[in-house]
């Protein structure tokens, strides 16, 4: 159902006028490292899916659905169930409990995610395109050369108005 451009079709059906918090960058790198002394946090926007779609598709801006405070359930309000499962009954049992979180990441090719750990198990399935991953074992974490970064946000400043 959300493959294609039939797939956006029915994702706007579906939820295309509910409000969504985005991440948007000018180059794709939210969360990163900028000039090896700045750790830039993206600017949040909030929209509706519906124009989260096309500003994704057709702006000159990098725009992720990507907040990770189980916003499948918070900020979409489960809309999507039916669709997505909240859990998988093969990783409940696994880990032995439901999920701390269930996230929907949405985002285009230009959407890079950095290297970064993460704190919780993931479970990670591609609908549309693809997804490339680097994995390291927690003993590698001495040679990434983990460092503090003094902190900045992306933010694009509105058009001149006139």
């Amino acid at each position: 159902k959300w493959q294609g451009g039939e797939g956006d079709e029915y994702l706007c059906e579906r939820f295309g006028d509910h409000m969504v918090k985005i991440n948007a960058t000018p180059n794709g790198r939210g969360d990163a490292i900028l000039d090896g002394q700045f750790f830039v946090l993206p600017e949040e926007r909030e929209m509706t899916f519906r124009d989260f779609l096309t500003a994704m598709r057709e702006g000159t801006d990098v725009l992720y659905l990507s907040h990770q405070d189980d916003n499948l359930r918070n900020q979409l309000q489960g809309i999507v169930l039916g669709d997505v499962d909240a859990s998988m009954p093969f990783a409940d049992e696994a880990l032995g409990i439901k999920p701390d979180a269930v996230n929907l990441w949405f985002g285009s090719a230009q959407a890079i995610t950095t290297l970064h750990k993460d704190h919780y198990e993931n479970l990670y399935a591609v609908v549309r395109g693809k997804k490339l991953f680097t994995l390291y074992p927690p003993t590698s974490l001495p040679l990434l050369y983990p460092s503090m970064y003094a902190p900045r946000q992306y933010r694009k400043d509105p058009p001149p108005r006139g």
